[in-house]
């Protein structure tokens, strides 16, 4: 009888073994990816928003690199936007939840969102503008191409 739950036993154990070193083995991954991973670089802090991601893709490597190192140092004041506009998040939603609601509480929350967005936004665009400005002809119409080619995979992408 003892032998039997011995070996039952010895069944279990290498498969509860093996699954214990593999969740280790993961977690291990995720600090180690953490610790040492790319997200850390400088200059990737600040992301472009949405409506100029696409301008900001088609440009080469080192046009991006430069761009957003230049809009890293140009647009720190827009950090604190950026902070805000989290905030801002937060009293919009607390306006939603607010009992009675407001329509009007509602609506300057998110007015102040609105403000924070284009002030960021513009940041983003003035930076973009100069980048642009600076190519030449011939870098402006390789960068279209890259533009238009990538808006044609999106395209075939949603179809």
């Amino acid at each position: 009888m003892e032998q039997n739950q011995n070996k039952t036993r010895s069944k279990w154990i290498k498969p509860v073994f093996i699954a214990s070193l593999a969740v280790n083995l993961v977690i291990l991954g995720l600090i180690i990816g953490a610790a040492f991973g790319d997200h850390h670089r400088p200059g990737r802090g600040l992301k472009a928003p949405h409506g100029v991601r696409a301008y900001v893709s088609a440009m080469t490597e080192d046009q991006r690199e430069e761009f957003h190192e230049r809009t890293q140092t140009s647009l720190a004041g827009s950090l604190k936007t950026l902070r805000k506009l989290s905030n801002r998040n937060k009293m919009v939603i607390a306006a939603i939840e607010a009992t009675p609601f407001s329509e009007d509480a509602l609506r300057s929350a998110m007015d102040q969102q609105a403000t924070d967005v284009s002030v960021i936004m513009s940041g983003f665009q003035e930076e973009l503008i100069a980048t642009l400005s600076a190519m030449n002809d011939e870098e402006r119409a390789e960068y279209v191409a890259r533009m238009k080619e990538q808006r044609k995979k999106r395209w075939k992408k949603r179809k």
